[in-house]
């Protein structure tokens, strides 16, 4: 009695995910682990994790594909997926670098940086930190990022961030907990500060079929 119910997240970075957890501290013992969208959902399969959180876009090049991938660990007939957040990837480079689009990474000397691997405290490094460093001219990454830093962004695409977890696990008093965290006011006030960012549909209850609609196919 007087303690409160513990849940583990698995989850990709994600500047709301720390938004999520300071309004979790008094209802909730939210535990989160930083991986990859396929590690996180992977722990889930096996039962590692309460949650595993990714997300998938609208359009990018290989975008499907990679979500295609992240559907081989849920079962529609035991996982669900509740919405989180959706946010605007683009192209982030230097301000005066005269990069406007996808073509204009061709041009001699332009460089480019991924995405880089996450450090051994599971921090993921920013590509708006390094092209804001001087270390790389442009790369993808989230208007969000851009704007902290004061980079130019171009956007191509919209990302949608979920929670996929047991159908059983929303019975349970951690879960509820979550979904009134995510569901309120407060959250949604916080990720509105975040550019590019929009919860208007978060806490959402959505079935794997009709969000992600690879899964379930043959």
């Amino acid at each position: 009695p007087g303690t409160r119910p513990h849940l583990t997240l698995h989850a990709s970075h994600d500047l709301a995910l720390a938004e999520l957890g300071a309004l979790c501290k008094r209802a909730l013992d939210l535990e989160v682990v930083i991986r990859g969208a396929d590690d996180g959902l992977a722990a889930l399969a096996r039962g590692e994790c309460d949650v595993a959180g990714f997300h998938v876009a609208d359009a990018l090049p290989r975008a499907a594909a990679a979500a295609a991938a992240l559907g081989r660990w849920l079962d529609p007939r035991k996982h669900t997926l509740i919405h989180f957040v959706t946010r605007e990837q683009g192209l982030i480079a230097r301000p005066g670098s005269r990069i406007r689009g996808l073509h204009d990474l061709a041009r001699p000397g332009v460089r480019f940086i991924h995405r880089q691997s996450r450090s051994a405290d599971g921090e993921e490094p920013s590509v708006a930190e390094a092209v804001a460093a001087g270390r790389a001219d442009d790369g993808f990454g989230l208007r969000a990022d851009a704007t902290r830093h004061k980079l130019a962004f171009t956007p191509l695409a919209i990302e949608r961030y979920f929670f996929a977890c047991a159908k059983a696990a929303l019975r349970g008093a951690a879960m509820k907990a979550l979904l009134e965290v995510l569901k309120s006011p407060g959250f949604v006030a916080r990720v509105s500060r975040l550019p590019g960012y929009d919860a208007s549909q978060t806490g959402r209850r959505e079935a794997l079929d009709a969000a992600l609609t690879w899964v379930g196919r043959s």
